[in-house]
């Protein structure tokens, strides 16, 4: 019994990654993203937020390296629940992106989310609907061939960062004075 040379693991894989990047370039778009920066950030240590370096009169806090564009299939933006604070009504949006797999690891988004250590991508931030988003899952989908177990999809889910929680965190410094996003 001799293998199929054309419908093999291999010409799977590169077939769903072509159709995905013409479909991307047909219907998507593309977003910047930044990466935590983990050693380039100072965190206080009870609040688990930037920390601002009063000696120095800078204000270090939490750091990322970008933006670089990713591309993404389709994003779904759900309004957030509404929740009653002492400070009046706060409600966090979310939104599920998908995301092709290839193009994004040859974008830029690294380390690739099915290599990279558990919760790598968590901190990161991107820009969406102009507002600054934090993932919240990322999972990585539609595994094709045997042994090899290329990837297809990243499924993404965010919730949206108020301008409250920018504080102390300079490479958003421009969003977090944002009225309408508070």
């Amino acid at each position: 019994m001799t293998r199929s040379v054309y419908f093999g693991p291999k010409f799977e894989q590169e077939s769903v990654d072509k159709n995905l990047a013409l479909r991307q370039q047909e219907i998507g778009f593309n977003l910047p993203w930044w990466f935590y920066d983990e050693k380039n950030s100072t965190i206080d240590e009870t609040y688990d937020e930037g920390e601002d370096n009063e000696d120095s009169g800078q204000t270090t806090g939490l750091r990322w390296t970008g933006p670089i564009l990713i591309p993404v299939l389709s994003a779904t933006r759900t309004q957030g629940q509404r929740e009653n604070r002492d400070g009046g009504i706060y409600v966090v949006d979310q939104v599920v992106m998908y995301l092709p797999y290839q193009q994004a690891v040859s974008a830029g988004y690294l380390p690739a989310p099915d290599r990279a250590p558990q919760g790598t991508h968590l901190r990161d931030r991107f820009l969406f609907d102009d507002f600054i988003w934090s993932p919240v899952s990322v999972v990585v989908r539609n595994l094709v061939g045997g042994n090899s177990r290329r990837r297809a999809i990243i499924a993404l889910a965010a919730e949206q960062v108020k301008a409250d929680e920018l504080i102390n965190q300079v490479d958003f410094a421009h969003w977090a004075q944002r009225v309408n996003n508070v």
